[in-house]
């Protein structure tokens, strides 16, 4: 039970809270960004909680148009979050990318405080094939917890991807061990295809099987 609530105590910590000219219709993109995030049938298996609104991860970029937040889906060792921002071109949907990608969240994780637990240490890395580029990119937290007199690893798996004006990350949490790659792929897959294009009226998108997630292009 020590890893669920391990996972918790980081997921809450580092999640966040946010929002928003001239001819952007801001109702469709929120629709947009609402369609993006990871859903239910995503994770068909796990517990939907509600979205965490605070910690260590932004919510407001400078010049989006919309903001949406998903559920929090657990199972006892593992949980995944994601966010998704609109901009009005590419230019702020880069910018807003690189904005994610520069913060220093084990800093931040750092400074947090842990219900029923004590941070003890907190490393942040790039890990995966692409380390470069405007497009896809990953960092690895690994942290260190002291609950009840036991040390305990977490490993909190921060995914980036933009795709024209449209940026999104999905966090991955799990105990002992990384969440695993397969899993991150396809639940990012599902993301970037919704990515394409907004929905239409009342579709909350669809998969397009036929894209290739930015992992699957580096190993090419």
């Amino acid at each position: 039970m020590r890893g669920i609530a391990a996972i918790g105590a980081c997921g809450l910590a580092l999640a966040a809270a946010g929002c928003g000219g001239s001819g952007i219709d801001r109702a469709a993109d929120g629709r947009w960004a609402r369609a993006i995030v990871l859903r239910q049938s995503d994770f068909p298996t796990y517990d939907a909680q509600p979205p965490q609104e605070s910690g260590c991860l932004p919510a407001r970029l400078d010049r989006q148009t919309a903001f949406a937040r998903s559920k929090r889906f657990d199972t006892l060792n593992q949980s995944a979050a994601a966010r998704a921002w609109i901009f009005p071109g590419e230019k702020e949907a880069k910018a807003g990318f690189f904005d994610l990608l520069r913060r220093d969240y084990a800093r931040c994780l750092r400074r947090q405080e842990i219900a029923g637990g004590q941070i003890v240490a907190v490393h942040q890395e790039p890990f995966g094939p692409i380390r470069t580029g405007d497009r896809f990119r990953e960092l690895r937290l690994t942290v260190e917890l002291l609950q009840s007199g036991s040390r305990v690893a977490v490993f909190i798996d921060l995914l980036f991807v933009r795709r024209t004006r449209t940026v999104a990350d999905a966090a991955f949490t799990s105990a002992s061990q990384p969440f695993g790659t397969a899993a991150e792929t396809a639940a990012l897959l599902k993301m970037t295809s919704r990515m394409e294009r907004p929905p239409a009226n009342g579709d909350q998108g669809h998969d397009h099987s036929s894209l290739r997630h930015p992992r699957a292009r580096a190993r090419a």
